[in-house]
């Protein structure tokens, strides 16, 4: 069974569009005939799409959900709107899972915890809380604001790096075009000279020979696939804690990945403490669907303390949580106002990494073009000086 999107008109009503599930295109337009409707478009719905497009689906999804919910719109009527502005057959078929828990008396959350690939865990999560105390406006317009915010860090670190990058690809493909057909020729010339060549021309000429032209073109495939190899192995990694630790100790983006994965959980706490749920559950939950493996143990931690009379700042005093967060978090408990100590907090944290990350993103362009003059000033030295300490020795 598939889902198709069509377009009709009927013989009363007039213009018509939807989706309709069925076995086949043929057996979806007899259906829609039997309706009295003559088929003007049928096509098929795709399957689902790539994770980045179900990230910007997500925010949008739930931006129209709350949108629904702020202007009157009960649950079932949302969630019917939201089935026909449905793209993929993935989508389609969870909206409709929706609609049926709805119409039997179901949890949302549930039903939509059967559609992993559209829905993850941690949403879900957050949509049963709201469905919980009442208050899943708020709820939605929390989780709206955090994958908005995760979708524009990720797309400036991508424009930060897609310069540098593409000057390395550069430099890489005129190395590999020097190496491969103009060193060969300056190596026969040099070959009939018959002269005593700088040691930097020597070294470089040994990349003449087809074994260790044949190495460097093995190690370039290895390193490629060792980068997309240690990617893949970077995000399994962070959901373990000495995983997560080592990455947290690299110099430079260590922190600034540490201190986004906090920004992100202290939210979500935020979002619980707001909700009237106890600061021990509310941490337990943080642990549950934290992205990092070391802020989950801490997380852990945190509500196992809690339970026996320690505070969260004192938890959290030997972790690698920012200084103006832990003194947010004293005082909070001290005072009562954790909520707002937080906020105002995670407020300045945020404004401290989008200054980190603008520097990140100018400074990296910098050094690739310093280290890529280098190599080629280097090449070209090779290549060159023999040919001026030869015309010296003619005069």
């Amino acid at each position: 069974m598939a889902w198709f999107k069509w377009q009709g008109l009927h013989a009363e009503t007039g213009p018509q569009r939807g989706l309709l599930k069925a076995r086949s295109q043929q057996a979806a337009g007899l259906a829609l005939s039997e309706q009295k409707i003559r088929v003007t478009a049928l096509k098929p719905m795709r399957a689902q799409y790539r994770q980045p497009d179900n990230n910007q689906f997500l925010c949008k999804f739930l931006y129209q959900w709350h949108s629904l919910l702020s202007a009157g719109f009960d649950h079932r009527q949302a969630w019917l709107h939201l089935h026909q502005q449905s793209k993929t057959q993935l989508q389609a078929d969870a909206s409709a899972g929706v609609i049926r828990a709805l119409n039997e008396g179901l949890s949302i959350a549930k039903a939509m915890g059967q559609y992993p690939q559209l829905f993850p865990d941690s949403i879900c999560a957050w949509v049963k809380i709201g469905e919980e105390t009442g208050r899943l406006g708020d709820v939605l317009t929390r989780l709206v604001s955090n994958l908005t915010a995760e979708q524009s860090r990720r797309q400036q670190m991508r424009a930060a790096l897609r310069y540098p990058l593409i000057v390395l690809a550069v430099a890489g493909l005129t190395v590999l075009l020097m190496v491969f057909f103009l060193l060969p020729k300056f190596a026969a010339i040099y070959a009939q000279l018959e002269v005593p060549l700088p040691p930097l021309t020597a070294l470089l000429l040994q990349l003449n020979s087809p074994a260790l032209q044949q190495q460097l073109m093995l190690g370039l495939v290895g390193a490629t696939l060792m980068l997309f190899f240690i990617r893949y192995r970077a995000g399994k990694a962070m959901l373990r804690y000495r995983g997560a630790s080592r990455i947290y100790a690299l110099p430079l983006l260590g922190r600034w990945w540490s201190n986004q994965h906090v920004l992100h959980d202290l939210d979500m706490l935020v979002l619980t403490l707001a909700s009237g749920i106890p600061l021990q559950q509310g941490c337990a939950l943080i642990a549950r669907f934290s992205a990092s493996g070391y802020w989950q143990h801490h997380w852990h931690m945190a509500s196992k303390h809690l339970s026996q009379g320690i505070t969260l700042a004192q938890t959290l005093s030997r972790t690698m949580l920012p200084t103006v967060l832990l003194e947010a978090i004293a005082t909070g408990e001290q005072s009562g106002q954790l909520v707002q100590q937080l906020q105002f907090a995670m407020r300045q944290l945020t404004e401290q990494l989008s200054e980190q990350q603008q520097r990140i993103s100018q400074l990296l362009p910098t050094l690739v073009l310093i280290a890529v003059s280098i190599i080629v000033l280097l090449l070209l030295l090779a290549l060159y000086l023999p040919l001026f300490q030869l015309g010296q020795t003619v005069r």
